[in-house]
């Protein structure tokens, strides 16, 4: 959601251009776990966002964004 707001696009939207939608739920299964994810380290929280990608967090007590 922070990746959304911040950029005003859905993580992997460029697949949607690209893979039947039938496939995308799939593409973006095999994608994720591979960390083929967009750098982030520039945008606002970037360390929330990437550990949230790396599975750091198991709920939102567990970091704060202030």
């Amino acid at each position: 959601m922070l990746f959304e707001l911040e950029t005003g696009r859905v993580l992997y939207s460029e697949q949607k251009k690209t893979v039947e939608m039938g496939k995308l739920m799939q593409v973006v299964g095999e994608l994720f776990p591979q960390q083929n994810v967009p750098p982030v380290e520039n945008l606002a929280f970037g360390s929330v966002k990437s550990g949230c990608w790396d599975g750091k967090y198991n709920s939102r007590e567990e970091f704060s964004l202030l």
